[in-house]
């Protein structure tokens, strides 16, 4: 037995699914899951967010040509250590996204806001971009 992270539309219709090679081992087994409200024109955007019974939080978009769902990235900082239970995004933008799980415990992440960051934070954050693209 095994679990797939799928996408729906409002009728039903499968949109996108986990790519067949890719299988949850053990305690990465999703346990609750949300879609948001990203506009189906942005390529990389994250469509769906996932908790998971070690705690793990992770984030999906859509590759449209391939109809299957891309794992983008796994919160760094794992706050919780058992299942999660309740995932919430909030926001106008959706920057925020709110994390419960078994034991109770809540947490909320917010997405990086550029005009925050000062000129080094900036200058780092270049510089980490044009190294991934190498």
């Amino acid at each position: 037995l095994h679990s797939t992270v799928c996408v729906f539309d409002i009728n039903g219709n499968l949109i996108a699914k986990q790519d067949p090679g890719f299988n949850f081992e053990g305690n990465e087994v999703p346990s609750c899951a949300i879609s948001t409200d990203c506009p189906e024109w942005m390529e990389s955007g994250i469509v769906a967010v996932a908790g998971h019974m070690n705690g793990d939080v992770s984030l999906w978009s859509i590759d449209y040509d391939t109809e299957l769902l891309v794992l983008r990235h796994i919160l760094p900082e794992r706050v919780h250590s058992c299942p999660i239970t309740a995932l919430r995004v909030s926001g106008d933008r959706q920057d925020t996204l709110l994390i419960g799980d078994k034991s109770g415990k809540m947490s909320a992440c917010e997405t990086v806001k550029l005009e925050q960051l000062n000129a080094s934070e900036l200058e780092s954050l270049v510089v980490e971009m044009q190294m991934g693209d190498d």
